[in-house]
């Protein structure tokens, strides 16, 4: 569910779990359906990340497979296979398009043919994650992090790291099995992003030195508005901070719920608009809780299943949830 919908001007774009790129309008009907595999394969696909820029959207799946089709009629531009899968977010800056593959590659892709570029080697993983790996650009650089826990900054003119960041001890065996790291949000000059293994980080984006590390348990995007950070840790607490590191505010946003619920329930995802946090969970809840004190205001059952994270686009809610669209006011 994650990072599969899309929301261009008039339209809306998201994967089905039989590998179906769909366009919808923003009244429901479907525009085009463009499916590129056959019976095997289908059954075999589990993630894909999507990325629409000009006239098209790209594609790149768990198979290695990564296409572009037309955004008017859905037809396919090119389709190129890479040797191995893909499970990143991906990038498009100019005619470059950046994606991470499965041995932890930073690939650069031209957005106008398919074909390969340049690509930056990282260190292998010693266990595939099933985490889509996060990636910013900004300026003509980007940065990502890979299963290891290391940041590594990269010049996108050149393909050169610039710096990496290790954050785990990979000398220990199986200390960076299972680790889950949240998208990184570039902000006032830093990095930052935190871990399941309890860690929130600041890194200098310049140097890639450390500004500070606190004890924080979450693999949630962090949303950072002027000097605050704001996080929601595994065990549903809304965490302020400032740009210092230092928690301003904690509220428990679990209160309201029965004690068997709370330990079945997680925070899938959360977004910051007019002055409300809008909260995600895997129970179908939707939560709203004011940005000012932290308390929540107003709990909605609007499914019995996962949610995606929350989009807001236009003042309407976007949210996913296994093979439908939920919208609200």
């Amino acid at each position: 569910l994650k990072n599969n919908l899309i929301i261009e001007k008039d339209s809306i774009f998201t994967a089905d779990s039989k590998g179906s790129i769909i366009k919808f309008s923003k009244d429901g009907k479907i525009i085009w359906q463009k499916n590129i595999y056959n019976r095997k394969e289908k059954r075999k696909i589990k993630n894909f990340s999507l990325a629409v820029s000009n006239n098209n959207i790209y594609v790149f799946d768990n198979l290695g497979k990564h296409y572009a089709l037309s955004l008017k009629d859905g037809k396919t531009v090119w389709l190129k296979k890479n040797r191995n899968p893909f499970n990143s977010q991906v990038k498009i800056l100019n005619n470059k398009i950046i994606v991470i593959d499965g041995d932890n590659k930073m690939i650069c892709i031209s957005k106008i043919d398919g074909k390969k570029i340049w690509e930056i080697e990282t260190q292998k993983p010693f266990i595939k994650t099933k985490k889509k790996l996060s990636l910013i650009l900004y300026d003509d650089f980007a940065v990502f992090s890979n299963t290891l826990g290391d940041i590594n900054k990269v010049d996108l003119n050149t393909g050169e790291i610039i710096w990496f960041a290790p954050t785990q001890n990979t000398l220990i065996p199986n200390t960076t099995n299972f680790l889950e790291i949240s998208d990184l949000v570039y902000a006032n000059n830093n990095i930052i992003f935190s871990n399941n293994f309890s860690e929130i980080y600041s890194i200098d984006s310049q140097t890639g030195i450390l500004n500070w590390k606190k004890n924080i348990k979450s693999t949630l995007r962090p949303v950072v508005i002027d000097n605050m950070i704001f996080t929601i840790s595994d065990d549903g607490f809304l965490i302020v901070l400032n740009m210092k590191g230092e928690i301003i505010r904690s509220n428990y946003l679990l209160k309201k719920f029965k004690s068997k619920e709370v330990k079945k329930i997680l925070i899938q995802g959360f977004l910051i608009a007019s002055n409300n946090i809008y909260i995600t969970t895997n129970l179908g809840h939707i939560l709203v809780c004011s940005v000012n004190n932290g308390k929540v205001e107003s709990i909605k059952k609007v499914s019995q299943s996962r949610l995606s994270e929350p989009y807001i686009v236009n003042n309407k809610l976007y949210i996913l949830k296994r093979n439908s669209v939920i919208i609200l006011d």
